[in-house]
């Protein structure tokens, strides 16, 4: 039912309609009462929650922010996931491809910096399916069947996993570069001491 037709109609005019058609719903004089307890309970929460939304709409970013944010979910974020997934698929490959060449390939740092790139591109692989079964063809369809439940569970789990294996790798590499130049000053000031 349209909300603004619940606020034209009267809580009384709703039992008496209720009232006349009883012998299907089979309700008692006190469950009408009843129900025109709540129908009221209701109707005033319901126009005291708008007021409230309205006022928080207009002191907060919500307004135009809200919509933007609704619109970009909507309409967009799927054709630019899709962008952003096979445009950093491509790059991640170019970089395994430079990384991964003989004079590149000695270097610990280099093979982080590739299994990185590696987990970045079965993340972004992974993600495209769910953008399209997610965005675009379950809200037309609005059926959740069986196997798209089993491959929501395996996206879960893959994204967390690759998610976690990504910042692992970030980790490493920050950890592996602090001592790299950690051990460069330290190097430098002992040869220094020892050039004295």
């Amino acid at each position: 039912m349209d909300p603004s037709v619940f606020n034209n109609i009267k809580e009384s005019q709703l039992v008496e309609f209720i009232r006349e058609s009883n012998n299907t719903y089979n309700l008692t004089e006190n469950d009408l009462q009843v129900l025109q307890n709540l129908l009221s309970i209701l109707k005033h929460k319901r126009n005291t929650s708008n007021i409230v939304e309205l006022d928080e709409r207009d002191e907060d970013c919500g307004g135009r922010l809200r919509n933007f944010a609704e619109t970009y979910a909507s309409h967009y974020h799927s054709y630019f996931a899709i962008f952003v997934c096979v445009f950093g698929t491509i790059a991640n490959v170019l970089n395994i491809i430079v990384l991964t060449r003989k004079d590149m390939a000695c270097a610990p740092i280099n093979r982080i910096l590739t299994a990185l790139a590696v987990a970045d591109i079965l993340l972004m692989v992974e993600y495209i399916p769910y953008v399209y079964y997610h965005y675009m063809a379950l809200p037309k369809s609005l059926d959740f069947p069986y196997q798209g439940a089993i491959y929501m569970l395996f996206h879960v789990h893959i994204t967390q996993i690759l998610h976690t294996t990504s910042i692992c790798l970030n980790l490493t590499l920050a950890v592996w570069r602090y001592l790299a130049l950690r051990l460069v000053l330290t190097l430098t000031y002992l040869v220094t001491l020892n050039n004295v």
